[in-house]
């Protein structure tokens, strides 16, 4: 064996180990599109000790040439006794139905077809991704204006995705295959300038090769650097957002005086939690988008859409999202007891107690109460709700009439709270409401001899 090939092996070796590649794998599906780089790395995997299986995907966009390519990943599988999957379908049309572009339909159709090959949790994902291609996407992120993610290049690994090439140059991909005598297809749209990541690979990165031979290696060493400064600072996201989470969102107040580099991953880490609380695909935010959060957390107030429907809202000290223009839900529950029900992810549960079991003082803190109401003030017809229009309320201690918007105003109380706080009502009278206690006559005093207490527990 060669010194280099030693050396390419010995890459290849480093990078899998290095990021726990094949920690817990059970099998490997290798994407081989029948180029040099996924060529040689199905060649490589099914060396290993690992179930393998070949995964090509026909586009259908190179009529004869994508038939070819098709058979020779076929062939090689028969020679090397290699189970092998084809997936074809036309990308172009599909592009067109979905309003995508092809290069991203494509890759979506790729990488479904792939997954759909992974029937247990430790299958992975490999695809020949390498430094080469890694060094264009960074230059590709760089002319359009990147922040410290576009940098980062190519992942090493992405979810059960892994890219064990990615320490190698397309010209070491390239002598691995002449050594072993790996047959592999050029696909002829390479050349084709018409695709701005050709443009780069046959007119920029040569011109700066002129100015440092060892390119690839340069972008390896800032990519990582970059990929280390990004999981600090997200890192440093998390914790802010664990610190800020409060029921129904997080808290604006605390969000706010996170340092801009950090806040800018606050958003996103959010947004990728609610996406997927919601069972929505991932949602990838823009600049301006990150821009206008930033903006509505420094003037607690605002709201900007994030797609799939999915918009967030600033209001004061809660940021809080939702889907679509929900209209207001009345709902109403029937008083009784004992009782237990959830609403607005709310638990709520009632139980009674007798004064005799503890001693209520002349002076007692009004707060204590909030949640409790004298039973035997209680009518049987009471009502469990959300506010109505025009509903007021008489606090107890105060005997003056408030409407609910003029209290909640009062109160600070976020709009997008307001509609769901519990309320106990009678007759349309208010008899309690959460958050603010009884109203008046309808608290417990000195006098009273049973306590209705409430308790609610907030389902995050």
């Amino acid at each position: 064996m060669s010194r280099n090939i030693a050396e390419i092996e010995a890459r290849i070796h480093s990078a899998m180990e290095e990021y726990a590649m094949l920690e817990g794998c059970t099998a490997l599906v290798v994407a081989c599109s029948g180029g040099a780089d996924s060529m040689a790395l199905l060649h490589t995997l099914s060396r290993l000790e690992f179930p393998i299986l070949a995964a090509h995907v026909n586009h259908q966009l190179r009529g004869a040439e994508a038939l070819r390519d098709e058979q020779a990943v076929r062939d090689f599988c028969e020679t090397h006794r290699i189970p092998f999957r084809v997936h074809r379908e036309d990308v172009a049309a599909r592009a067109q139905r979905e309003r995508k572009s092809v290069e991203e339909c494509g890759r979506e159709v790729r990488y479904r077809f792939f997954e759909s090959l992974c029937v247990r949790p430790g299958d992975r994902v490999a695809t020949a991704h390498t430094l080469s291609d890694s060094t264009e996407t960074v230059l590709f992120h760089l002319a359009k204006g990147t922040g410290i993610r576009g940098l980062q290049g190519i992942p090493p690994v992405r979810g059960r995705i892994i890219r064990p090439f990615i320490g190698l140059t397309r010209v070491q991909v390239e002598e691995y295959c002449c050594y072993y005598q790996i047959p592999y297809v050029q696909d002829s749209t390479n050349f084709c300038r018409a695709y701005t990541r050709n443009r780069i690979r046959l007119d920029v990165i040569p011109v700066l090769r002129e100015i440092n031979p060892a390119l690839e290696q340069a972008m390896e060493r800032m990519s990582r650097q970059m990929r280390e400064d990004e999981a600090y600072l997200t890192g440093q996201a998390r914790q802010f957002l664990e610190q800020a989470a409060v029921p129904g969102g997080y808290d604006a107040e605390k969000l706010a005086q996170v340092p801009r580099p950090v806040l800018v991953r606050v958003a996103r880490e959010m947004v990728g939690r609610e996406a997927e609380r919601q069972n929505l695909p991932p949602i990838r935010l823009s600049a301006v988008q990150l821009e206008q959060i930033c903006e509505a957390l420094g003037s607690r107030s605002g709201k900007v859409s994030l797609g799939k429907g999915l918009s967030i809202q600033v209001e004061r000290t809660l940021i809080s999202f939702f889907l679509g223009e929900v209209p207001k839900k009345l709902w109403q529950i029937p008083y009784k007891l004992p009782q237990n029900f959830t609403i607005n992810r709310k638990t709520v549960t009632t139980h009674l107690e007798n004064c005799a079991n503890f001693e209520i003082p002349d002076n007692f803190h009004n707060l204590l109460f909030n949640n409790s109401l004298d039973y035997d003030t209680i009518p049987s017809n009471a009502t469990w709700r959300n506010r109505r229009e025009g509903d007021s309320f008489i606090p107890q201690g105060r005997k003056i009439t408030k409407t609910l918007k003029k209290l909640f105003n009062e109160a600070k109380v976020p709009p997008s709270r307001r509609d769901t706080l519990l309320l106990l009502e009678s007759g349309g009278k208010i008899l309690w409401i959460e958050g603010f206690g009884a109203a008046e006559g309808y608290g417990v005093t000195g006098d009273t001899k049973q306590v209705l207490w409430i308790s609610i527990e907030e389902n995050v």
